[in-house]
């Protein structure tokens, strides 16, 4: 990670810099796949993204084939979205991956266990 970066925030200052020129309304997070996964036990889990970085689990980016360290995940994702002045676009996964997906039945204790 750099160490000089946007107000502390570990983005690189030309990156932020770049974005705000946008004037982006609002920012979505996390993108379609990455929070769906190829199988739903490789799905992004929000509440894994939280906390210090290098306390976080992580998982396996089975769509792309890496692991991420989820260096990047919902509390900086929302300091993003206050420092551009965006409004955040929550994500979450729903129950389906590429591959499965849970059973109807069974869906609203998974939203409830993973949103």
């Amino acid at each position: 990670m750099p160490m000089d970066t946007y107000m502390g925030h570990g983005f690189r200052k030309e990156l932020i810099a770049m974005v705000k020129n946008m004037k982006p309304r609002f920012i979505r997070f996390p993108g379609g796949c990455y929070v769906e996964g190829e199988h739903i036990r490789n799905a992004f889990r929000w509440r894994e993204s939280i906390g210090p970085w290098e306390e976080r689990p992580g998982h396996f980016g089975d769509v792309w084939g890496y692991w991420t360290d989820d260096g990047l995940g919902y509390l900086e994702f929302l300091q993003l979205a206050e420092d551009l002045g965006a409004s955040p676009v929550w994500v979450f996964n729903s129950g389906n991956s590429h591959r499965d997906q849970v059973a109807t039945s069974s869906v609203l204790s998974f939203v409830k266990a993973y949103s």
